[in-house]
């Protein structure tokens, strides 16, 4: 089936087939295959076929996939109907994975996280036109940094910066926050300078500057492992280590890798890989973050490493084969906070359905003394 000639479901619940069949997932649109007429057409979970999505963080009546930005269904009927996605526009530039932030009246695609094995970033402004355009790209092997000054389009010698520092995770490029800050995988923050006439982001790629409540990333890892995030505040976490603005570090418990680990187990890490958003403002909490884990299930943790829940299903448990069974190898997804102030979530590689998470509203950090030995903290 060409690409061009289908879209991506995107819901909140599996759709229901008309012929009852409960098959879900992608449709053909048979209109675009005159003279001939075959029934609708239901994909199952596909392999890593949901990674290449960005999040629009400020509309959540858009999504982007596969480089194709689509007005969502208003009033999905889930049991009864496919929902029906509206294609908008392609946005070649958009082939990565991130999440699209509006600041000062432009809208920008940033591509980080990225892929995996990403070697690097792009920043892409809105045109007029409607389409998403590189202005910003950076390249960590070569050590080079473009940013397009007069928004032509064109690559200029004028317009690139040699010698920058950033390399990349290998689930993860590096992080960018709202107002356009980006701190690579390896720790170096390089804060938005300016923005030119024409809103293409400036940065100063020739002074990186090192936090000082810095983590260790450990960039050759693949599994036990998380990626760096942070929040308008300052702190950072990989979904495991942490290390506040107020000087507070520490990490939790992560003892299992890709394949060695237990079936699931209420506030165990299992198989961690990659921090897929920040939430921030959450009541009684404050900023967390959702650490993906390779066998299927999400693992809901605070700036401070707390464990508040894990969300998604195990396979190596007792799946109930639902909307919430994600499989293995969970390569994708996103989360965060809508322009009405949900929490959302893309589920990542089966799909692009879009989750509501409730329920975070009623967490309550709750602060115990406790003694422990010198005996016990070994054991840990």
């Amino acid at each position: 089936m060409p690409e061009s000639r289908c879209a991506p479901s995107v819901c909140s619940r599996p759709a229901e087939s008309t012929d009852g069949s409960c098959r879900t997932g992608i449709l053909r649109d048979d209109r675009a295959w005159p003279p001939y007429r075959e029934p609708p057409r239901f994909w199952g979970s596909s392999d890593y076929g949901a990674n290449a999505g960005f999040a629009v963080t400020y509309n959540s009546k858009r999504f982007i996939a596969h480089g194709i930005e689509f007005a969502l269904d208003p009033n999905p009927d889930l049991w009864k109907r496919p929902t029906s996605e509206k294609p908008l526009f392609f946005n070649p530039d958009l082939s990565s994975r991130g999440f699209v932030y509006e600041y000062k009246g432009h809208e920008y695609a940033v591509a980080l996280p990225g892929y995996n094995e990403t070697k690097g970033f792009t920043i892409a402004k809105r045109g007029k036109d409607g389409a998403f355009r590189t202005c910003v790209k950076a390249n960590y092997p070569q050590e080079t940094a473009w940013i397009d000054q007069n928004d032509n389009g064109i690559e200029e010698d004028n317009e690139i910066t040699s010698g920058i520092k950033g390399r990349a995770h290998y689930w993860s490029a590096g992080w960018c926050r709202p107002d356009l800050t980006i701190l690579t995988a390896d720790g170096w923050l390089y804060p938005l300078k300016s923005l030119t006439a024409n809103g293409v982001p400036v940065y100063d790629f020739a002074k990186a500057t090192r936090p000082a409540n810095i983590i260790e990333s450990r960039l050759w890892e693949q599994g036990a492992t998380g990626t760096l995030v942070m929040d308008n505040q300052g702190n950072i976490t990989d979904g495991i280590h942490y290390a506040m603005v107020d000087g507070r570090q520490g990490a939790y418990p992560n003892h299992y890798g890709r394949h060695n680990a237990p079936a699931a187990q209420r506030g165990v890490l299992i198989a961690p890989f990659r921090a897929n958003g920040v939430v921030e403002a959450v009541p009684g909490v404050g900023s967390i973050t959702a650490l993906g884990g390779d066998r299927g299930e999400w693992f809901l943790i605070t700036f401070d490493g707390i464990y508040l829940s894990n969300i998604f299903q195990d396979m190596k448990g007792d799946p109930t084969l639902d909307e919430t069974f994600l499989g293995g190898e969970n390569f994708g997804g996103f989360i965060w906070h809508d322009e009405t102030g949900r929490i959302l979530w893309q589920s990542g590689s089966p799909s692009y359905r879009i989750f509501e998470l409730k329920g975070l509203e009623t967490c309550r950090r709750q602060s115990i003394p406790v003694t422990i030995t010198e005996v016990q903290i070994f054991m840990l």
